[in-house]
């Protein structure tokens, strides 16, 4: 199922976003930068055909 495109979420006042608690420099989050996350999700697009449940999150979070 694919993503449905996100609305944009309310800030909380007493939560920190994950993307401020991330640091920028750690190895794992410049990988992410490089990793292509649409070929993913293309290529595996065919392996979960289903309509039913909640629709798949889109994969745009990843690419800060």
């Amino acid at each position: 199922m694919k993503p449905h495109s996100r609305v944009p979420e309310q800030d909380d006042l007493l939560r920190p976003r994950l993307l401020e608690m991330i640091a920028a420099r750690h190895e794992l989050v410049k990988l992410a930068a490089l990793i292509d996350w649409d070929f993913f999700a293309r290529e595996w697009a065919s392996f979960f055909p289903s309509r039913q449940g909640r629709p798949a999150t889109s994969l745009a979070w990843s690419r800060g």
